[in-house]
């Protein structure tokens, strides 16, 4: 009976030493990673920073609070604040619509932007915020009225994609058949680098170093396109995140390496290929080349969508902190 007891407490504290080595390999793979999403600030652009930026125009009519540039009815404020919106007021949300709206146009070089819209009509464009239970997106521009429609959810997360949409109505570019689809949401989403924010699409992380994981046999397809059209828009449904990734280092890439004034021709071509020899003096392939290059060249991480939200904001994806 005795030697039956001393077997029993011998396999007792095996269980008991092995439990203690699995969570302490668990905590330094754990601390590891921590470590690892801590250090991955590389090559971040600097944010643009606007000139002389100061303005704060907001007024209440009736149902409608106004800026400058946006109006907002009250209920759908009242639904981005039903939980813990990044911002403090409808001031401060439809104040952050004007300073995206000045300091992209800014960048781009296109104060005049708004002439595209109303012809010889002296007008400003008024962009009118709405939700969705969809995808963010920006419509319309024409009679000085555009919609942007933003899901409550992304507010609520501080991923607001007010950059991304409003980039859409200033540098818009509909081409038919997803001709340039690429380059732009591209730079929609190089813009929301630029402007500070973390971006829906990569939670701040390194814009080249998470495009890097892209680079495989998997995305070859997408990877043949890059900065063209799109090989369908299924194909963009079910790749949509490394498409955006991908294509924003691209774009990133081009204008970094070769100025925003040749991105931008390139931008508003109606005949890509030619265009890009025409004019970068190098033909698209090189240049794809030279881009895959400066890929292969970065820092690899393999983020997951749990890891990224945990880096950036101390939760993950189902809301339960860390």
């Amino acid at each position: 009976m005795k030697k039956i007891v001393q077997i029993i407490t011998f396999l007792g504290m095996i269980c008991v030493i092995g439990f203690i080595v699995r969570v302490t390999v668990f905590k330094d793979n754990n601390k590891d990673m921590n470590d690892q999403l801590k250090s991955t600030e590389l090559k971040q652009s600097e944010p643009f920073q606007c000139e002389n930026y100061d303005e704060n125009t907001f007024y209440v009519d009736g149902d409608w609070y106004y800026s400058r540039h946006a109006k907002m009815y009250k209920t759908v404020w009242d639904t981005y604040a039903e939980t813990d919106t990044a911002y403090k007021s409808p001031e401060e949300f439809l104040n952050e619509i004007d300073k995206n709206v000045k300091c992209i146009s800014e960048f781009l070089k296109k104060p005049d932007w708004e002439k595209q819209y109303r012809g010889n009509e002296d007008r400003e464009i008024i962009i009118t915020v709405s939700t969705t239970t969809g995808k963010p997106r920006m419509t319309g521009g024409a009679y000085g009225e555009a919609m942007l429609e933003l899901p409550s959810y992304l507010v609520n997360l501080d991923l607001s994609p007010l950059t991304h949409e409003i980039t859409h109505l200033i540098a818009p570019n509909n081409k038919t058949n997803n001709y340039a689809y690429s380059l732009k949401e591209g730079l929609a989403t190089y813009m929301t680098e630029m402007m500070g924010y973390p971006g829906a699409h990569r939670l701040g992380a390194p814009v080249h170093s998470l495009a890097k994981q892209f680079l495989n046999e998997e995305h070859q397809a997408l990877i043949d396109v890059i900065g063209l059209q799109l090989p369908s828009m299924d194909y963009y449904f079910d790749h949509m995140y490394a498409f955006y990734n991908l294509s924003n280092s691209f774009t990133k890439f081009l204008i970094e390496e070769y100025g925003l004034e040749k991105f931008m021709l390139v931008y508003m071509s109606d005949y890509l290929v030619e265009d890009y020899s025409d004019t970068y003096g190098k033909s698209y392939e090189e240049l794809k080349q030279e881009w895959i290059e400066m890929l292969e060249y970065e820092e690899s991480y393999e983020y997951t969508f749990e890891e990224l939200h945990i880096r950036y904001y101390g939760i993950t994806s189902e809301g339960s902190e860390k």
